[in-house]
């Protein structure tokens, strides 16, 4: 909780430093920034640079901003100058560095990447994109053997390894013969892997992709791309082969390509699979939980079959830790449900394998009391750990003071949590018992009353944390372990107030 209320207490630095970015940045002449290596740069006072890049729909991307003497403040824009999330003091008042940790691109295409220094700061910065979380576990260029060895696996003919020249060759010959070849193993259970298959080749056709999670030559999980543009995922356990997700193709894949990247992030029980930096599925399974990562290809059934493949660029990456603590995101992405789902498991908020435990496309509560009024949903269900969410909108006035709300961990009329926003530019997160609100978190500093906001209230275990478009509010203990959801209309005085609901949405795991 300590945590938490130290973001709280920065978050309007955040916003301020977000909007002055983009105000001085306007002419600025973009700079291109290059994927895993870092680049540097020197800001005056008062200043902004302007970096560009290009990200694939749903790529993982972590930046980190670090100087001597700036105060470094970054945020990642569209190229329509929105602000899609920032960050100053990511270890305030330890450092002053800044740093977006797990960025999920929402769509294809390019993006800016905005960096200055707070308030009077100046000097020089270095600036670092990764693949994946921000903190390098390991990385291979392939210069020299650096440990990798083949595994014996059964084949009828023994694998071939070769390093040299800033490559790994792998080769394999026989009818479905299958290939391994590991030497790193992750520090974090948490990571994401990546390297880049420079070229392919197999007389009658081809399998080729990466090996994590691996123990030993019969317990091991594999993501296999083939020459026809499809992918599959399997599991080996106790020596016995089990197919996740057979054979698919997706649009982001191309048959017959010998150069491509593949990427697997490791969290938890959920593996979500990358090519070309795109993200093109998610598979949950619990079986295996720790192992080296590695390589494999496997021949196709034919005579004559053999398969070569040249890898190269190989990194792993892991989130940011502090005191053994995940870093806590203040700001969101947010975007619809299924991407705001994902962006929570990737940032570590929430854990893999949930799924939609509802959706309602428009809603409507109307009260013209004084008070908070309740409007339940799903009233048959009682949701213990989820992420709750809505864009709300309604007819606001100077004259009346009037907001709009979620609650979650209902119990009955008089006990809940309450995540609220008012026409006056305040917003709360609220825990009523009996007849009394004992914790309130209040704020009425947004810089502009909009026409819609959005609500996020996820409950995890006995804490409850708010965030309003896309911003962390606060957080509070909730006695209750499970209960009913609802819609809220809270009119401080008597006053007609219809609160519009549109894409609401509940996400739940066990």
């Amino acid at each position: 909780m300590d945590d938490f209320l130290r973001f709280l207490r920065h978050s309007a630095k955040i916003l301020f430093c977000a909007c002055v970015l983009w105000l001085s940045s306007v002419s600025a002449q973009a700079q291109t920034l290059t994927l895993n290596a870092s680049q540097s740069g020197e800001l005056a006072v008062g200043a902004s640079d302007s970096w560009s890049f290009i990200a694939q729909e749903g790529q993982i991307l972590s930046f980190t901003m670090t100087s001597d003497t700036l105060d470094s403040v970054i945020a990642i824009q569209d190229l329509n100058g929105n602000t899609l999330i920032s960050n100053d003091d990511y270890h305030y008042p330890e450092s002053r560095d800044a740093l977006i940790e797990a960025f999920s691109a929402p769509y294809t295409g390019s993006y800016i990447l905005l960096v200055s220094g707070f308030g009077e700061s100046s000097g020089a910065y270095d600036l670092l994109m990764l693949s994946g979380y921000s903190q390098i576990v390991a990385q291979d260029s392939f210069d020299t053997n650096s440990g990798w060895q083949t595994v014996d696996v059964g084949s009828e003919s023994l694998p071939e390894l070769e390093i040299a020249t800033g490559t790994l060759m792998l080769s394999q010959e026989g009818i479905n013969q299958r290939a391994l070849a590991v030497g790193v193993r992750p520090t974090s259970p948490v990571y994401a892997f990546q390297a880049r298959f420079m070229r392919v080749s197999g007389g009658q056709g081809w399998r080729v992709g990466l090996l994590f999670q691996y123990e030993d030559a019969l317990n091991y999980y594999a993501v296999l791309l083939n020459h026809n543009g499809a992918w599959r995922m399997l599991r080996v356990q106790a020596g016995e082969e089990t197919i996740l997700r057979d054979w698919g193709t997706h649009p982001a894949i191309r048959p017959s390509a010998t150069e491509f990247t593949l990427g697997v992030l490791v969290n938890g029980t959920g593996y979500d699979i990358f090519y070309n930096e795109q993200f093109i599925g998610t598979q949950v399974d619990a079986a295996l939980s720790d192992g080296q990562v590695g390589f494999v290809i496997n021949t196709v059934d034919a005579i004559g079959s053999t398969v070569t493949a040249r890898i190269d660029d190989m990194i792993i990456t892991a989130p940011m830790s502090l005191n053994g603590e995940n870093l806590f995101p203040d700001t969101l992405v947010a975007l619809n449900n299924t991407y705001t789902a994902r962006e929570l498991e990737r940032r570590l908020i929430i854990p893999t394998g949930g799924v939609m435990a509802l959706h309602i496309p428009e809603s409507f509560a109307q009260q013209v009391s004084a008070g908070v009024s309740r409007f339940p949903l799903a009233r048959e269900s009682q949701f213990a750990n989820f992420v709750l969410g809505a864009t709300v909108s309604w007819q606001a006035s100077s004259a009346d003071l009037n907001g709009c709300g979620l609650i979650v961990r209902a119990a009955d009329n008089l006990d809940y949590v309450l995540g609220y926003v008012d026409s006056m530019g305040g917003y709360g997160l609220s825990v009523r018992r009996d007849d009394t609100f004992t914790e309130n978190i209040f704020n009425d500093n947004l810089a502009v009353i909009r026409q819609a906001y959005q609500l996020l209230l996820i409950a995890v275990d006995d804490v409850v944390l708010f965030y309003l478009d896309g911003t962390f509010v606060g957080a509070v203990d909730s006695e209750i372990s499970s209960g009913g959801i609802a819609e809220a209309v809270v009119n401080f005085e008597a006053t007609n107030t219809e609160c519009r609901y549109t894409n609401l949405w509940v996400w739940t795991w066990d």
